[in-house]
């Protein structure tokens, strides 16, 4: 069975399941570890109480032999470590009962103890007094008490060899346990190592396979889509993968509707729209000659300005057909060794008209310079620059081209003292459809493609466009081609000034 996860809940996973046997692995580790500190505290436990029954033993030892030392040589010293060892009889035993009190199996045997020990004391208690009498006292009763002290003494060496013993068995350490809880403790470090990084990769084949495999579906139909090419197979599940892939194939169906629907769009431009205002504009040329018949003053005034729209609108049309032609890799380019003279004469020829309409003077120089390009397609680029010059040039101007060569590289500049540009629009004018000004596609009848275009022609000839301007004391657009001696197309990019 599939499972539909989201990514969401496949990131939940990646964290869950490590942290849960991290979990796991480190409780079973402070399981084992409790039980081997709580067997080392029960050895250790069971060596305190062997101890300190060893200790009473010895404790009624040192009595008696200390006590026999006194009555044979009288020296107060054996005297008075008799007594010390017999103070410390009951503090041992109190002691013993402390560290026993949480053993009920013991009780028995602490009891017995306990009462021979308290009978031994009484004994030793007896015969020290005797001791301490004369030597008749002596005599007299020490021969009647020394059997039940020995005997008693012998009977609580037994029982306190009986218990240590026993308390050795309860208490002792089993080797074998040991070894075994040691042994589980590196397996279990073992497994959890070995665990671990299975489950890392196993986590990480689900990660790759369910989610980068995919994602590398997505780049691949990237580049599908910019070539033009089919998309991939959709994308199988319902996390956010699959919705983001579903949506680029509506996006990309949605674009290719959009391009058959520019195609139609161009199309009928092309041939629905140029050719009728083709002949709306040799009609209106007619009129305006006279070729009809004599016009009054009013309506050649109107045939003139009818004129003039139906050729912005047929050159805006061969604009737009011109930036289609541009996205599709379509404009043709003549490039061939050219003089340069005749493109600049040719622009300097379509423009007098409108320098002379706006009041403002030409100055083109003469040159023998060659360059490599399409000599249509550079005139089109300077007849741009030239008339965007003169509409933004003040009456009475001059508006200079100027030519350069430098390093197998021309340089054509085109200067005005026009109000020049913000350096915010410098790069943005050389876009589709943008303006310096909000009134300049009314006023000065612009449509935001001269530019654009120049920029795609000249970059189709391998070269570089661009401008330098200071407000409120004009422009100098440029251009720079290859010259004539480097016809070679791959001859590389012109450096900047």
């Amino acid at each position: 069975m599939r499972l539909n996860l989201k990514l969401s809940h496949k990131a939940l996973i990646l964290v869950a399941v490590p942290l849960a046997f991290e979990l796991l692995f480190v409780a079973t580790l402070t399981y084992l570890l409790n039980r081997a500190e709580y067997e080392i505290r029960r050895a250790e436990h069971g060596k305190a109480v062997v101890a300190g029954a060893n200790s009473i033993l010895n404790g009624f030892i040192k009595s008696a032999m200390c006590l026999y030392m006194y009555r044979w040589t009288e020296q107060k010293a054996f005297k008075q470590q008799f007594e010390d060892a017999s103070a410390a009889i009951p503090v041992e035993l109190q002691s013993l009962k402390i560290m026993l009190r949480d053993s009920p199996d013991q009780k028995a045997s602490l009891e017995r103890l306990q009462d021979i020990t308290n009978k031994t004391t009484t004994l030793l208690g007896q015969a020290s007094v005797f001791t301490a009498g004369g030597e008749n006292a002596r005599a007299a009763h020490i021969v009647d008490i020394k059997e039940e002290l020995e005997g008693t003494t012998a009977e609580l060496a037994t029982d306190m060899r009986s218990f240590i013993k026993d308390q050795e068995s309860a208490e002792q350490l089993d080797p074998q346990a040991e070894a075994r809880s040691r042994l589980m403790v590196q397996q279990c470090l073992a497994v959890g190592v070995a665990f671990n990084i299975m489950l890392a990769i196993s986590l990480a084949v689900f990660f790759n396979r369910a989610t980068t495999r995919r994602l590398q579906v997505l780049m691949d139909n990237t580049l599908h889509l910019a070539r033009g090419e089919p998309l991939n197979v959709p994308v199988v599940g319902a996390d956010e993968i699959a919705h983001l892939d579903k949506t680029f194939h509506d996006m990309a169906e949605a674009l290719a509707e959009a391009a058959r629907r520019k195609q139609e769009l161009v199309a009928m431009v092309s041939h629905d729209l140029r050719t009728p205002l083709t002949s709306v504009q040799a009609a209106l040329t007619l009129l305006e000659a006279g070729v009809y018949g004599e016009l009054s003053d009013k309506a050649r005034k109107e045939v003139t300005v009818a004129e003039s729209n139906t050729t912005r609108l047929i050159n805006l049309i061969n604009d737009l057909l011109d930036i289609e032609k541009m996205e599709a890799g379509k404009l043709a380019m003549n490039c061939q060794n050219i003089p340069l003279a005749p493109v600049l004469e040719k622009s300097f020829e379509a423009v007098m008209a409108f320098a002379d309409q706006h009041k403002v003077e030409m100055d083109v120089p003469g040159t023998d310079l060659q360059v490599y390009g399409d000599s249509d397609r550079l005139v089109q680029v300077l007849v741009n620059l030239l008339s965007n010059a003169i509409k933004f040039s003040p009456p009475n101007s001059t508006v200079t081209i100027t030519v350069e060569a430098t390093s197998g590289w021309v340089t054509v500049k085109v200067i005005d003292h026009g109000r020049g540009i913000p350096a915010g629009f410098r790069k943005a004018i050389f876009e589709r459809f943008q303006q310096v000004e909000p009134g300049d596609a009314s006023e000065k009848k612009g449509t935001g493609l001269g530019l654009p275009i120049c920029k795609a022609i000249i970059e189709g000839h391998g070269g570089l466009i661009g401008v330098e301007s200071e407000e409120g004391k004009g422009s100098t657009f440029w251009f720079r081609l290859r010259s004539a001696v480097q016809s070679a197309p791959e001859s590389g990019k012109p450096g900047l000034e």
